[in-house]
């Protein structure tokens, strides 16, 4: 099923970047058009038309005639692009951290190739984007500055976003944005700079897109945001063996799940807080003393584990992971990459470890529920 929705958003992805590959092509080929009209123009025979008095006048009127429709054509087919203000990546004034952070498709900055790739599913040739950076800036592509603009209100994109699909004014808003990421602008945007970011974890720049991505978790509290960055980070960990990395996530994951399983992973003990975080995971259920006094809960908790470990925490170790019997999988939010799923140990898979967790819970429940009788 997963596979399944998976090629659907392939699909859906790849012909919309077909399209915009069929406009861009267009666009360069106005280009094209533009720069002959102009030779046409300064054609020395179109020049001499006003000056010469020894043309030929059926000559003169054929150069007229083909000066005329030249021209006409080329008003038509530029009309759009006339109407804007055309900008390049360098009108914008993007740091150099950041600009070595994006993946260029063309020009002299160009640091990305994109490659067709085309694989056989149920009998049929499809194009699968994972070959396509989503993040990929086209120098080339059309830009529309505009005069007033509040990026925190423009209006937000579609799930799966690409730099190829956005119009002129959202490149505009989009590389804008890319001079100070800590301005707020919608989600969408985030995630198109994100991409490239996962891509830099598994083939590039790891501890600068490492500090980007910890950078963005700090000013866009989004929780498919959060969720996904969290993941891509773990991953990258995982597959680049970068355990002292796993540290630094300590103070930036939201998720109470993945906190307790990267703490044990450092051999780090668990809070009260994050005992009580865990309690579903390890099969507590009852939460009415938890709902109704979660202090008074917490503070018991802390007296049971000072009672067993002589301090108010649970001491962890390397045991609890070797004695797992599954995984979790993660995923990283950039399909265009080969590698981006991993496995870690499902530490609520050890029964003893998830056990001893949910016992000593149910000890504080019904301490607390005595004490009221």
């Amino acid at each position: 099923m997963e596979e399944s929705i998976c090629v659907i958003i392939c699909i859906i992805v790849a012909l919309g970047i077909a399209y915009n590959i069929d406009k861009y092509n267009k666009e360069k080929k106005i280009k094209e058009i533009k720069a002959e009209n102009e030779k046409i123009i300064s054609n020395k025979e179109l020049n001499t038309l006003s000056e010469s008095t020894n043309l030929n006048k059926s000559n003169n009127d054929t150069q007229l005639e083909l000066y005329i429709q030249n021209k006409a054509r080329q008003d038509q087919e530029l009309i759009d692009i006339e109407s804007s203000k055309i900008l390049n990546i360098n009108n914008f004034k993007i740091p150099n951290d950041m600009l070595k952070l994006l993946w260029i498709g063309d020009g002299l900055l160009k640091n990305y190739n994109i490659q067709a790739e085309v694989r056989n599913y149920k009998d049929t040739d499809i194009a699968f984007i994972q070959t396509i950076e989503p993040s990929c800036i086209f120098t080339e592509l059309p830009i529309e500055e505009c005069d007033s603009y509040d990026l925190s209100n423009v209006d937000n994109l579609g799930y799966y976003p690409n730099y190829f699909s956005l119009d002129p004014e959202q490149k505009f808003y989009y590389l804008k944005w890319l001079e100070d990421i800590t301005q707020h602008i919608p989600i969408g945007y985030v995630f198109i700079f994100y991409y490239g970011l996962e891509r830099h974890l598994i083939e590039g720049n790891f501890e600068e897109a490492f500090q980007t991505i910890l950078k963005l978790k700090n000013t866009f509290d989004n929780a498919s945001f959060q969720a996904y960055s969290t993941d891509a980070l773990l991953i990258a960990c995982v597959l680049k063996n970068r355990k002292d990395y796993f540290k630094q996530l300590l103070g930036y994951i939201k998720q109470p799940d993945i906190l307790c399983i990267i703490k044990i992973f450092l051999n780090e003990p668990l809070s009260s807080e994050e005992l009580i975080d865990i309690r579903k995971s390890v099969g507590f259920t009852n939460n009415y003393y938890i709902k109704k006094d979660y202090n008074l809960f917490k503070d018991e908790l802390n007296k049971l584990l000072v009672d067993r470990y002589g301090n108010s925490f649970y001491p962890t170790s390397n045991t609890i992971i070797d004695n797992t019997n599954s995984y979790l999988t993660l995923a990283m939010a950039n399909i265009s990459l080969e590698k981006r799923f991993a496995k870690i140990p499902d530490v609520y898979s050890n029964k003893m470890f998830a056990k001893e967790i949910k016992d000593m819970l149910v000890e504080t429940h019904n301490k607390i529920k005595n004490s009221r009788k």
